[in-house]
């Protein structure tokens, strides 16, 4: 890609921003690759049952949502079929393109994400240097704090052991339970829950080949496998408390789309952004991981 003068502005303001080793600076005033977002924010599951939200008449589902009328979840046939009751002029069928017509409305699984990055080019999203592509393509970040409380791991399973789903908690109620501590202080603390958890783990000394002790083990390895640079699909993010970034992590195996408009929107939301190097290794980090292909072992010669 051509580095317009734009750019190369962009990396010479980035670099300067850079304190010691922090991986931050404060938001430009344009969207960029690297934003980081801190609002709730659904992620949502492709589906291939179709659940369309819409009036009982079928009119278009945001009518529902601002209580205009009463509402129902369609199944794709069910829609057309009472649509054709409706005047031809009226008809709007299922997933309109074009115009001013909202995208649909419809029903499907998703998890809510605390914090989010932008993980389009910035040339895609800026609005600098052109008008900006319709939709911009985000991550979730999850917080090493919300892994901790809310993720169900098999804690309690030994190795080569049978999964057992009673054998999974999450970290922190496995913590609470077994050494009779309360983090009910820390637990919605991201900065500090870390932080706490590392600590108790630390110091507690289970005896050896214990479950306690096998338990310890398998909490660590969780959380090493977080940072550890060689998984493809994470990308590591430290804690800046100073600009609201909590420790966390960028899960590549859920990107999605957010329309433009709505990212504009949502730009007062941003606490950091990442700055050079740093948004080049994530960029091309990410970009590795979705362009990979399988290669064969390596061919070797015969051994003497």
């Amino acid at each position: 890609m051509r580095l317009s003068g734009f750019f190369a502005r962009i990396i010479e303001s980035l670099k300067s921003k850079v304190t010691g080793t922090s991986p931050y600076a404060a938001c430009e005033a344009f969207l960029a690759q690297g934003d980081i977002f801190a609002l709730a924010l659904v992620a949502p599951l492709a589906d291939d049952e179709i659940r369309v939200l819409r009036t009982e008449s079928g009119r278009h589902g945001v009518r529902v949502l601002q209580n205009e009328e009463p509402g129902r979840v369609y199944g794709y046939e069910d829609l057309i079929e009472t649509l054709s009751h409706l005047p031809p002029e009226e008809r709007l069928l299922p997933f309109p393109r074009g115009g001013d017509v909202l995208p649909e409305m419809v029903v499907v699984h998703g998890d809510l994400f605390e914090y989010f990055v932008m993980a389009s080019q910035t040339c895609d999203v800026s609005g600098e240097d052109g008008p900006p592509k319709p939709f911009a393509a985000v991550l979730p970040v999850v917080t090493l704090a919300g892994f901790l409380s809310r993720q169900q791991l098999p804690i309690g399973l030994h190795k080569h052991q049978a999964d057992d789903s009673t054998k999974h908690s999450t970290i922190v109620d496995y913590l609470e339970a077994v050494l009779r501590v309360d983090l009910s202080s820390e637990r919605d603390d991201p900065f500090q829950l870390p932080i706490r958890v590392r600590q108790l783990l630390k110091d507690w000394k289970p005896e050896a080949r214990s479950p306690e002790n096998i338990a310890r083990g398998n909490m660590i390895n969780f959380m090493k496998a977080l940072v550890d640079r060689k998984k493809t699909y994470i990308y590591y993010l430290p804690a800046e408390n100073r600009l609201g970034v909590p420790e966390s992590y960028v899960d590549f195996t859920r990107l999605y789309t957010l329309l433009i408009e709505k990212a504009q929107e949502l730009m007062p939301q941003r606490k950091a952004t990442l700055v050079s190097p740093y948004r080049e290794d994530f960029a091309s980090k990410l970009g590795t991981y979705l362009s990979r292909i399988a290669t064969p072992t390596p061919l070797e010669p015969p051994r003497i």
